[in-house]
């Protein structure tokens, strides 16, 4: 998968370079030189981690899930149908926040770009900066960029911190209550002590070690 991304991201880098070329002079007049290159590096290092490591931990989770799922409702399938629940809160928890996440990451690597594309516009122009004093105005305005860039990261730590708390508020609710009714069938003779600390412990490990 690694083999692949690093291939896959240098040709649509390529691509998108020759495209970039492609464009009428009008269009590199608009100042975008700094957005195009932005996110041709920016975009090419996501798109090569979400394949050479994204891809393979969703393989591997996903043959993990069908596999502890089969065996658990075979061995005792009212421990499973209760651990069951964890799985469609999770998915609403980080659904629903992961779609803010990535309206305001999109907004984040949108000021990164016109950042870099004004950064660049005024190291090309020095001599005219210099001639007229503007260095405390460009900074300023530059600083105005990054700024905003700060604001929306800050929003974003806070969404993570919702992702993460509330999947790990979930995933141990959820243990708690397969624990109260897993000592329950015991009591009741439905279910042995070793059944049920081999449906219960492995959840919070694996949880930790995926995030």
């Amino acid at each position: 998968m690694t083999y692949v991304a690093y291939h896959l991201v240098r040709a649509i880098q390529h691509d998108y370079l020759q495209a970039a070329l492609r464009q009428e002079v009008g269009f590199h007049d608009q100042g975008v030189s700094g957005s195009i290159s932005t996110q041709a590096t920016a975009n090419g290092l996501m798109i090569q981690s979400g394949i050479s490591e994204k891809l393979g931990l969703v393989v591997q989770s996903v043959t993990t899930f069908v596999a502890a799922f089969v065996i658990a409702f075979v061995a005792q399938w009212k421990l499973t149908l209760i651990l069951i629940c964890i799985i469609p809160a999770s998915i609403l928890l980080v659904g629903g926040v992961s779609t803010y996440d990535t309206i305001n990451n999109r907004e984040v690597f949108k000021v990164y770009s016109d950042a870099a594309s004004y950064a660049e516009n005024i190291l090309s122009a020095m001599r005219t900066v210099k001639a007229f004093n503007l260095q405390s105005r460009t900074l300023a305005r530059y600083k105005s960029y990054i700024d905003m860039a700060l604001k929306l990261g800050n929003k974003r730590s806070k969404t993570s911190g919702i992702i993460f708390g509330g999947q790990y508020f979930v995933v141990f609710a959820g243990m708690g209550l397969a624990f109260w009714q897993g000592f329950s069938m015991i009591s009741r003779g439905e279910a042995d002590l070793g059944t049920v600390f081999t449906y219960v412990p492995p959840l919070p490990c694996e949880v930790g070690v995926e995030s």
